[in-house]
């Protein structure tokens, strides 16, 4: 073919920018890379399979408690599922509530989807300490985080993260808090 040059480095720049590209494409999408961040930064094993969970109300009222899902990354609308809560202003109680719902189904064998290898609260210590409290009476063994909005601060029961904001791990949590969110304000 006429006007094509084909080149291959051999050494210098363009080779180390070669070899960057081949080593990112061999190492898989942005989703996974962001799953072995969290779990790295966790200290957990792997982290495949992200359940997120929220509460919303409208003053008091309307109370409806969202649980969403996240596989290698990505959410995966299918295993979405909302839950009527009990009508009172009581955001850790009706956290509790909403765990206890997700748990006793896990335990009693009436939730047809895995475990998940992480459970994402939105909020901070408050809600992370109810939530626990609800899987802890049930004996669901599932490892837990909170997420609070205001400074980003990764809550678990252990210490708290304050991971910097372009961290990839921090960014796969907000995308599932934030989705948890938006599923429960949309109902």
């Amino acid at each position: 073919t006429e006007g094509v040059d084909i080149r291959v480095p051999g050494a210098g720049r363009e080779s180390t920018l070669i070899d960057l590209a081949l080593k990112n494409a061999r190492s898989g999408s942005v989703h996974d890379n962001e799953s072995a961040a969290l779990a790295d930064a966790l200290d957990l094993p792997v982290i495949d399979r992200i359940e997120g969970f929220d509460v919303s109300h409208s003053q008091g009222r309307a109370v409806v408690g969202s649980n969403v899902c996240f596989i290698d990354g990505s959410a995966a609308t299918d295993a979405y599922r909302r839950k009527r809560l009990t009508d009172t202003n009581d955001d850790y109680a009706r956290m509790r509530e909403l765990l206890m719902w997700r748990a006793k189904r896990a335990c009693d064998g009436r939730d047809e989807r895995p475990d998940p290898d992480l459970i994402v609260i939105d909020g901070g210590k408050g809600q992370l300490r109810a939530a626990r409290e609800a899987i802890e009476t049930t004996g669901w063994d599932v490892s837990m985080i909170a997420l609070a909005k205001a400074d980003e601060l990764v809550v678990t029961p252990e210490r708290v993260y304050d991971w910097d904001a372009d961290a990839p791990q921090l960014h796969l949590l907000q995308q599932v808090r934030d989705e948890a969110h938006r599923f429960a304000v949309q109902y």
